[in-house]
């Protein structure tokens, strides 16, 4: 017997309730959470890798473009004064709070490098990410800087609060 149209749209409609129930079910609730997730760790950005350098330095106060409150943190890599020596000014500055991951780019922040020779390479792209953070005392974390032109810097760090000046932006 042939199949006539009414019963293919039976067919079709009963496939898609079978979808409707996947999707109800708690195996699939678990892998749609877990897709992101694993999305996440595949990303540029990430933490950087265990065997990154290690850096040291200071944060402190500063203002940015739009002069508002910013942080600037000045690292060089520990145990040696020469380069790579890393600036990153973080603008967006409502509350920085261990944990976060700030991407620097036109609006929440800049970051650049000292590799060597007579100017700073800006960073096209880059993410600082704060595992402890104590506003006026102490800041931990990682970061990367994609560098015009160069390639990739990253590093761990560990900074302390350098009592500069008062800095009055705006």
């Amino acid at each position: 017997m042939p199949v006539t149209l009414l019963e293919t749209s039976e067919r079709r409609r009963h496939s898609e309730v079978s979808a409707y129930n996947f999707f109800r079910s708690w195996r699939a609730a678990w892998l749609l959470l877990l897709v992101p997730i694993l999305m996440a760790g595949c990303s540029g950005a990430g933490p950087v890798s265990s065997e990154a350098p290690y850096y040291a330095g200071t944060f402190e106060a500063s203002c940015s473009p739009v002069d508002a409150q910013a942080i600037l943190f000045d690292l060089h890599r520990l145990g040696d004064p020469e380069p790579p020596q890393v600036n990153i000014d973080v603008w967006r500055f409502e509350s920085l709070i261990a944990g976060g991951d700030i991407e620097l780019g036109k609006r929440d922040g800049y970051g650049a490098a000292f590799i060597g020779g007579t100017e700073w390479i800006p960073a096209a792209k880059g993410v600082i990410g704060l595992d402890n953070y104590v506003e006026g005392e102490i800041a931990s974390g990682w970061f990367w800087l994609e560098l015009d032109g160069i390639a990739r810097i990253e590093g761990r760090f560990e900074a302390t609060w350098s009592e500069a000046e008062p800095v009055m932006c705006g």
